[in-house]
């Protein structure tokens, strides 16, 4: 599970790793403080280039958003998740974190 706070600037995240053969990887996030029952995801390399978005996500029990990720827009290197209020601009989280694709993933951009 990934906990809020976690940005690029207090040092490398622990890599997440990516077993071989896999489809899709499963992120969890936190929002701490916030009652949402839905938010919108981006999720985007350093610098900036979008790579997996997500609208309407449900807001789970304990304000816990589950979102799946397909592997083939992932490669080994660090990611940034924006985690905003549905359809809003109002963001509800942050969260950085780095892949690290196993090697005999067959995973491409």
């Amino acid at each position: 599970m990934l906990e809020p706070g976690l940005l690029r600037d207090s040092g490398p995240p622990a890599p997440f790793h990516v077993p071989a053969g896999s489809e899709e990887i499963q992120l969890q996030v936190y929002l701490e403080g916030r009652d949402f029952d839905c938010v919108d995801a981006q999720l985007t390399t350093p610098e900036g280039r979008l790579v997996w978005g997500g609208v309407n996500i449900k807001v789970g029990a304990k304000q816990i958003v589950t979102m799946r990720i397909p592997t083939d827009r992932l490669t080994s290197g660090d990611y940034l998740l924006s985690i905003y209020r549905g359809q809003t601009t109002t963001e509800a989280g942050e969260y950085a974190f780095r892949v690290a694709v196993d090697p005999g993933q067959n995973l491409h951009r």
